[in-house]
């Protein structure tokens, strides 16, 4: 497995001027806690897409990684995992795809992703299209929610927190999008060659739907 951590966002909503990355909790910036925990969970291979105020970024990792820029300031998930696609594209495997503004991501949630996996794959004879991280909360405000597929645990689609799109959802929509996510690579090199320029997490729930996929839900929370 390689890992996409991403680094390039702005941080509007800390009110700083500072990547978002680079805000720093007991001294280190968070993105330094993602890289970390994404060694100690097995990955060695990763990579960092970075964008906004890219050179500070870059100077304060220390750590031994692969640097790809996305170009567009504006451009969403999917636009920031593309930007390295000279990375993972003809990686056999699986891509783990985590923000670098996730410090509370544990070694240990990503171990037990590549165990599920594993296991699916062992038992069930089945290669997963990808895991989506998720979680089940009290109060959602704020989060992006999980809408499955009735009676199964496949994901339809992920709704954003929007005043039009959450008013057709019953207020029991209690599960919520996080910061991680595990794809098979040949899914996300699917849907790149359908030219598809959506978020990706629509756009993959959409093909995964296709191919019949299931996920697990594990334990995380983010700092946004």
């Amino acid at each position: 497995m390689k890992a996409v951590i991403l680094a390039a966002g702005k941080g509007t909503r800390f009110k700083s001027d500072k990547p978002k990355v680079l805000h720093e909790i007991l001294g280190k910036p968070m993105v330094w806690y993602v890289i970390n925990s994404v060694r100690q969970g097995g990955i060695e291979d990763v990579a960092v897409v970075v964008g906004h105020e890219a050179e500070k970024v870059k100077k304060a990792i220390k750590e031994e990684v692969v640097f790809f820029h996305q170009e567009n300031p504006k451009g969403g998930t999917a636009d920031a995992v593309l930007a390295s696609i000279d990375f993972w594209r003809n990686h056999d495997d699986y891509l783990l795809i985590v923000n670098g503004d996730s410090p509370l991501v544990t070694s240990e949630t990503i171990r037990n992703m590549q165990r599920f996996i594993a296991m699916v794959e062992e038992y069930e004879k089945i290669k997963l299209g990808g895991a989506i991280l998720t979680s089940v909360v009290s109060d959602p405000t704020g989060y992006g929610r999980i809408v499955k597929e009735e009676g199964t645990d496949r994901i339809l689609k992920i709704v954003e927190e929007n005043a039009d799109r959450l008013a057709k959802l019953d207020k029991s929509f209690s599960q919520i999008a996080e910061d991680m996510v595990g794809f098979q690579v040949e899914a996300i090199d699917a849907l790149y060659k359908r030219g598809i320029e959506v978020p990706i997490h629509p756009g993959l729930a959409k093909y995964l739907k296709e191919k019949g996929v299931w996920k697990d839900e594990w334990k995380i929370a983010g700092e946004d």
